[in-house]
């Protein structure tokens, strides 16, 4: 037997039949899906939970409902604001400390930073006016 023709006959043997070929098909598409969704970098969600739900305070002349990064004024009670609006946008959270953007009362947007608190409230600041919020 010629060494072309051993050859042959051992590429043969290791043919793919039938659900074999697909089986490896899958798995390779796996390998790859598993390898590239690695290298593609993607914000850290937020932990679910920690500061969802609706919070309330006199000072900021709305209840504030967040759900995940996002906070909707919730019982406006104050001019320009009405339910339903976004008024907070979680930009970074680091355990029970977060920084925000949210709309007050004056009109405008400002970054606020907060801590849940051990009583459960949520202190907030914008650096120059603080308040407390309660979970509802």
């Amino acid at each position: 037997m010629t060494g072309r023709g051993r050859k042959d006959r051992i590429f043969h043997s290791r043919r793919l039949h039938g659900g074999d070929e697909l089986r490896l098909f899958a798995t390779l598409c796996l390998i790859v899906v598993s390898v590239t969704s690695g290298c593609v970098p993607s914000p850290a969600p937020p932990v679910p939970g920690t500061f969802d739900g609706t919070w309330t305070s006199a000072q900021i002349g709305y209840d504030l409902h967040v759900m995940g990064p996002l906070g909707t004024a919730v019982r406006a009670r104050a001019a320009g604001v009405q339910d339903g609006d976004p008024v907070f946008r979680m930009i970074s959270m680091e355990g029970m400390r977060f920084a925000a953007r949210q709309w007050l009362t004056d009109g405008a947007w400002h970054t606020v930073s907060g801590e849940l608190r051990q009583d459960g409230k949520l202190s907030c600041t914008d650096g120059r006016t603080s308040w407390v919020l309660e979970r509802r």
